[in-house]
């Protein structure tokens, strides 16, 4: 009987072992493949961006390297892809103090990518009890990092932020959900405040951004519209604050600066928003850079009726104007 017993375990072993493997093989055959993998990340990529932090990383003597993983991160059995942008040599040059972007690609589910966050910085996920995406930390410079947490729309936005003593604080203009939409009668999203101009009294490099040449005054902290280009003359006046923050010191690369930028339509008072911002030369050149979640107005109305990270005002881009 001994021998017997033996071949029903051996027997039972291999039946074990031969679906296990069918379980890896399944899985597997799930699993994106490097070719799906490459073909997401170019989708969300920019072609004029890649090419100027090629160039950066070039001539600083580095190449530039996209490296990712794939994580299930809502346990949805849809993979997501976390991406995150660098290079050899000369990231800190070319991507700031932080040397790197991440982002999360998202699937949509009929075959098309989209990018979340595209922050510096480095990605860690904090597990909730109340939903299956996890809220998104963004680590970099300093002892405070702002959360990020995915919302009914489908999209991370901001949900706590640092304040002036490095705490972490809820932040009060993000819209409500679409749960709270239908019970509510009007849903009062974001912050606007009168357009601010400063017409005196600023020092500071000009700068262009988006084709407007603004002044960078660092001692008093703001940034505003010296020469706006010609399509947004009409809405924005010379003198204009884009940006009001604390006071920073100019060029330096090791802060984090942070502050309220604004958005600008005909007619409607400025669209406030927080964002944080950080200095990086570019072929030793200055630039600087603000990232924030930022409003979104009906196009029939001033009415603020969301926010974005994706957006043309999500990410503020200056160089410095040689003239």
């Amino acid at each position: 009987m001994l021998p017997r017993q033996h071949s029903w375990l051996g027997y039972f072993m291999r039946t074990l072992l031969i679906v296990a493997v069918a379980a890896m093989a399944s899985n597997s055959a799930l699993a994106l493949t490097q070719v799906e993998i490459k073909a997401a990340v170019s989708s969300v990529s920019t072609p004029s961006e890649l090419k100027e932090y090629k160039d950066c990383l070039r001539f600083n003597g580095g190449k530039f390297v996209q490296k990712t993983e794939v994580k299930d991160l809502n346990g949805d059995g849809v993979d997501e892809i976390i991406l995150t942008e660098t290079g050899t040599k000369g990231a800190a040059v070319c991507f700031g103090m932080i040397g790197q972007i991440a982002s999360i690609l998202i699937a949509d589910g009929s075959g098309k990518w989209r990018r979340e966050l595209g922050f510096r910085g480095e990605l860690s996920f904090i597990k909730r009890s109340d939903s299956a995406w996890p809220d998104v930390e963004i680590g970099g410079p300093g002892f405070c990092f702002p959360l990020w947490r995915m919302r009914d729309s489908g999209h991370y936005t901001l949900y706590k932020q640092c304040d002036e003593n490095n705490r972490l604080v809820d932040f009060k203009d993000e819209p409500v959900s679409t749960a709270t939409q239908a019970s509510a009668p009007k849903a009062e999203i974001g912050k606007q405040v009168p357009v601010e101009v400063i017409k005196s009294g600023l020092e500071g490099p000009p700068y262009d951004h988006n084709g407007s040449i603004v002044i960078v005054d660092a001692e008093k902290g703001v940034i505003v519209y010296d020469r706006p280009k010609r399509s947004i003359a009409s809405t924005i006046i010379p003198g204009t604050v884009l940006f009001r923050g604390a006071p920073w010191k100019e060029g330096d690369q090791d802060i984090v600066i942070k502050g309220t930028a604004y958005v600008f339509k005909a007619g409607c008072p400025a669209a406030a928003y927080d964002v944080r911002g950080t200095y990086h030369s570019m072929y030793g050149i200055s630039k600087l850079t603000f990232e924030g979640s930022a409003p979104v107005r009906s196009k029939t109305s001033c009415d603020i009726v969301g926010h974005t990270t994706t957006g043309a005002n999500s990410k503020l881009v200056f160089d410095i104007a040689i003239e």
